[in-house]
């Protein structure tokens, strides 16, 4: 299975599965990508390291790394990026992927298929035999009733959530063309009226 760069990969989200090649694995650095679709439909993309976010990557060798595996899904049930209120944000779907899982939907919604795919952008083809360079993703599905109030994206419970991890590089297509931002424990927000047509 091929995967891509979730920075590279934004316009063809919402499009079927892509064929493109994955960035490099670097530790303490994510990759969130964040796409708003015409019927309001917002999907976040989040991407890093296993050992940053769990403490190993390579499959679970034993109960103890089971069980931190499976308490990093359940932290991730509830989304880790916020929105101004005022756009009405209702989670509808959440999806994981890390080492040993087959890349499921937690929230148990599966039949949101809008986004099947989603995990198949998650792998990282040629990573080196017994699983080493492994990565933990999920994605937020979210119905908005006023998308155009999103205001920011606040990834700060991600950096709460995992100390380990101490860049995201983001991105977000909310129309026509794409932006970028890079964001720390310090800088957690990504300004999402900065869109190009604001």
């Amino acid at each position: 299975m091929r995967s891509t760069s979730l920075l590279a990969v934004l316009a063809c989200l919402a499009l079927p599965a892509g064929t493109v090649h994955a960035q490099a694995h670097v530790h303490g650095q994510g990759e969130a990508a964040i796409v708003l679709a015409p019927d309001g439909t917002l999907r976040v993309d989040l991407i890093a390291p296993a050992g940053d976010l769990v403490g190993f990557e390579r499959e679970p060798a034993n109960a103890a790394e089971r069980a931190a595996l499976e308490a990093v899904e359940a932290r991730m049930r509830a989304p880790l990026v916020s929105f101004v209120a005022d756009a009405g944000c209702t989670l509808t779907g959440v999806e994981f992927s890390g080492p040993g899982s087959e890349g499921h939907d937690p929230s148990g919604q599966a039949g949101h298929d809008h986004h099947d795919h989603a995990h198949d952008h998650f792998s990282r083809e040629g990573a080196p035999a017994g699983g080493s360079h492994a990565d933990i993703a999920a994605a937020w599905s979210f119905a908005c009733s006023t998308p155009r109030a999103l205001g920011h994206a606040d990834f700060a419970p991600v950096f709460e959530a995992f100390p380990g991890l101490v860049r995201i590089e983001a991105a977000a297509l909310l129309g026509r063309e794409p932006f970028f931002g890079v964001l720390t424990a310090q800088r957690s927000r990504l300004d999402l009226d900065q869109r190009p047509g604001r």
